[in-house]
């Protein structure tokens, strides 16, 4: 059910999703940023709004800490579903001998983007989204409650 507290979070966490999105460009040179890369942060941040911190904030402490976790699953989300799509790139070209070496090499993919990823731009991001969009959170189911 729609309440105030789910909108305000999704709509917070698909601009950390964006802000996220601006730092992991620096990341990569100008030519070889994925075209998913910019619908995938801010529909991550949209879900974990949406469904993670907007529906359980009940008031400030629960916003903020329910925001901790929105972000970390965010930050999953993209590294996770980042490391699937390049595994399953490779895996159309032939680069891999069976099932079980795809699977395994996107977790070695994934750890990949996860070091690569790592800035203290993007920990500062997560950081203060995260506090920023469960406070808000919180705040809304407080003042508009079901």
């Amino acid at each position: 059910m729609p309440r105030a507290a789910k909108l305000v979070a999704a709509l917070v966490f698909a601009a950390i999703g964006y802000a996220i999105f601006v730092s992991m460009v620096t990341v990569y040179s100008e030519d070889t940023v994925p075209g998913y890369l910019l619908p995938l942060c801010v529909v991550a941040g949209l879900i974990v709004g949406w469904q993670i911190c907007g529906k359980n904030a009940l008031g400030l402490k629960s916003g903020i800490g329910n925001g901790y976790t929105a972000i970390v699953t965010q930050g999953f989300i993209i590294i996770f579903v980042m490391s699937f799509i390049t595994m399953l790139g490779r895996s159309v070209r032939s680069r891999y001998d069976g099932p079980m070496n795809a699977i395994i090499d996107s977790f070695t993919l994934l750890s990949e983007y996860a070091f690569k990823f790592a800035t203290p731009e993007i920990g500062m991001i997560m950081l203060v989204g995260g506090f920023v969009g469960g406070a808000l959170a919180g705040i809304a189911a407080r003042w508009f409650p079901h």
